[in-house]
């Protein structure tokens, strides 16, 4: 037999020998045996898939019948660097609600810390101004830390669990206002001690 002729037997037996040995993995070489064909774990929130802190989707323990994460691990998104002011909301003079330029902000917020896979919680800290009683203050800023729990919670960025919400009255003073101003310019000065601030806690 010449070796012309030898050359085309071989070029015929892997014509034949690939098509079968192929019929048993996947498009992405994977052979079928070893796909993972449990169903994937979806938020409840925006119905994405939930991943394990290495990237691995995680599953359910029942058989869905095909693989919805046959790209492998995903990679990890970096935390977005978030300035205090990002994470801080201003109120009016003895007002608990948000106006819309706020609400902008929160909206953002959520949507940045939404795209996160590593947040592990949220903590929520509100202040009120040194006008009026102690008491009335610390009601006050309870409220406004209520207020942005609850805004943020419907944008689905809180898992109420691990949330934490504090409030302090006039307590830690963001303004250093002088004392001889007319209680107009006293409000107008003490603007910054009316907020809740955000804090972040990301997974390590």
């Amino acid at each position: 037999m010449s070796k012309y002729q030898i050359l085309i037997l071989l070029s015929l037996s892997l014509l034949v020998i690939g098509p079968a040995s192929a019929k048993n993995y996947d498009g992405g070489g994977c052979p079928e045996s070893l796909i993972d064909t449990r169903d994937v774990v979806r938020d409840e929130s925006d119905g994405t898939i939930v991943h394990s802190s290495s990237g691995e989707c995680v599953r359910t323990q029942w058989d869905a019948g095909y693989d919805a994460c046959r790209q492998g691990p995903v990679s990890l998104r970096t935390n977005v660097s978030l300035s205090r002011e990002d994470r801080t909301v201003y109120f009016g003079f003895n007002q608990a609600s948000l106006s819309p330029e706020m609400k902008d902000r929160l909206d953002t917020l959520a949507t940045t810390l939404r795209s996160q896979q590593n947040v592990r919680g949220v903590r929520i800290f509100g202040y009120a101004d040194r006008i009026g009683s102690p008491s009335y203050n610390e009601r006050l800023s309870k409220k406004r830390a209520e207020t942005v729990r609850h805004y943020l919670a419907v944008r689905g960025l809180i898992n109420m669990r691990v949330t934490e919400t504090k409030w302090f009255g006039a307590t830690e003073p963001a303004t250093n206002c002088p004392a001889d101003i007319s209680r107009e310019e006293l409000i107008s000065c003490l603007q910054k001690d009316r907020r809740v601030e955000v804090e972040i806690d990301y997974t390590p």
